[in-house]
């Protein structure tokens, strides 16, 4: 059971690295690294030469768009299965790789299997673990599964490529395309560490998502939108924009407050009561 690790990225220098790094990490010694540079020029070329200690196969060109890159490195992996670690993301651990192969090898009779996990994030000075699903409800709105926390069969992905039509999303559309088909086996460690910040963060690419998936979603289901789809949509992108402007307004020092009350909040209630003196 061979596994490929595929990395794509753009001018994204320090993000690559600190990719590179996760990988040179990794205590499996017998896996393919293919990395997918979009043509940069802030120096990740030198990054991938000086860095990268995994002999990776790697490519710098123009693409049109992360799709495009993505199924440029599904077609230069040949690994049984495939791991997208874009520049910036990193493994939840040094051992990920060793103990996801041994996962693929105790379900070899699953070898069409999609392997997910949930996956770590970076907020406000602490790595929170988000929980993530394969139920086909939970795609109604959100995309439940994190791209980089997953292992997918390579014959899978090349017989259903990423669609170079969206700018963001393609990931969504693929788990819609190929779930009715494909069984989905949850690891149950991070595999992980998800970069945000970059455009899929923001508060317009949230809004430009939430009604992109739900396009596609009635699409994939062969169903129509109506008026209550609408509404929703109305009422979510209001909840986003509302929630996003707050956090801009509320700043870091005062989120690290409000955290800290809250821990501090959850102590004081589990603690137990002092005895009730006669």
């Amino acid at each position: 059971m061979k596994i490929t690790v595929i990395t794509i990225g753009l001018n994204a220098c320090e993000g690559l690295r600190k990719t590179l790094e996760s990988i040179n990490a990794q205590t499996l010694r017998d896996f393919e690294h293919v990395i997918v540079d979009g043509g940069s020029t802030d120096g990740s070329i030198e990054v991938i030469q000086t860095v990268a200690l995994r002999n990776p196969k790697w490519v710098s060109e123009p693409d049109q768009g992360i799709a495009d890159a993505l199924n440029k490195g599904t077609r230069l992996a040949t690994g049984d299965y495939l791991c997208y670690l874009n520049a910036g993301d990193a493994f939840a651990s040094a051992t990920i790789l060793e103990e996801v192969t041994a996962f693929l090898a105790a379900h070899s009779t699953s070898r069409s299997a999609v392997v997910y996990s949930d996956f770590l994030v970076p907020v406000d000075d602490e790595i929170r673990r988000v929980p993530t699903s394969a139920r086909v409800e939970g795609f109604a709105w959100t995309n439940p599964l994190n791209h980089q926390s997953t292992f997918i069969p390579r014959d899978l992905a090349l017989a259903h490529p990423y669609s170079e039509r969206l700018a963001l999303g393609m990931d969504y559309d693929f788990w819609l395309r190929i779930h009715p088909k494909v069984e989905f086996l949850k690891f149950d460690q991070p595999i992980a560490v998800f970069a945000l910040g970059g455009r899929s963060s923001s508060k317009s690419w949230q809004l430009h998502n939430l009604i992109v998936r739900r396009v596609l979603w009635h699409i994939n289901r062969g169903t129509r939108m109506d008026g209550r789809d609408l509404f929703l949509l109305a009422v979510k992108g209001a909840i986003i924009a509302v929630r996003e402007t707050l956090r801009g307004l509320l700043g870091k020092p005062v989120r690290n407050s409000l955290r800290q009350w809250r821990i501090r909040r959850t102590e004081f209630v589990a603690s137990p009561k002092p005895a009730t003196i006669p």
